[in-house]
């Protein structure tokens, strides 16, 4: 569902498509035959390096902090794997809940970048402990809300990869909305 969201909202499409279906269905086959592999963090290191220094959950570019997407206290790592802009505000109301218990809470849908990072991790942890073959209720306790990952998404139009990658887009069409013929002054 994350990468067929993510095509939606890249190519600003305004339901899912034909397109996306395949998209999800060839990948989660793939993954299951071992044909492919979830993408490297650090290709999220990349993203990460050309995004502004703001708050990942809100944009605010007041009173930041370093925060853990999983918490220390709930066994994440102090890796800069884990680690993202937040402002203070955001980062007192997360506490030590997981990343998607508190958006529920929050009645908001997280920044797929985010759920991006929150899965590698997961994978990552489940491949390193031999969990992945092991059906999650007698799993044993890990440092992720499995429960709370989303298997519904919004339709693309109520997504943002990043608020930046948001601003970027809304910029961009607003550009050509000035220069459209019958727009100029």
């Amino acid at each position: 569902n994350l990468a067929m969201a993510h095509k939606a909202t890249r190519d600003g499409d305004s339901n899912y498509g034909q397109i996306h279906f395949i998209i999800r269905q060839r990948l989660f086959s793939g993954l299951k035959k071992k044909k492919f592999q979830i993408g490297s963090l650090v290709k999220s290191q990349k993203v990460r390096m050309k995004l502004p220094q703001e708050c990942i959950y809100c944009a605010s570019v007041e009173h930041l902090a370093l925060d853990h997407i999983i918490p220390l206290n709930r066994g994440g790592n102090d890796g800069s794997d884990n680690v993202i802009w937040s402002c203070r505000s955001c980062n007192s109301a997360k506490k030590d809940l997981d990343l998607f218990a508190w958006f529920e809470k929050k009645g908001l849908f997280p920044p797929l970048f985010l759920i991006q990072l929150y899965l590698k991790q997961a994978i990552e942890f489940c491949e390193a402990h031999n969990l992945l073959e092991i059906p999650i209720d007698q799993a044993p306790p890990t440092p992720f809300a499995f429960e709370k990952i989303p298997t519904n998404y919004p339709d693309p139009p109520q997504l943002v990869f990043t608020f930046h990658h948001k601003r970027k887009k809304e910029a961009a069409r607003n550009k050509l909305e000035k220069e459209a013929p019958g727009n100029q002054e």
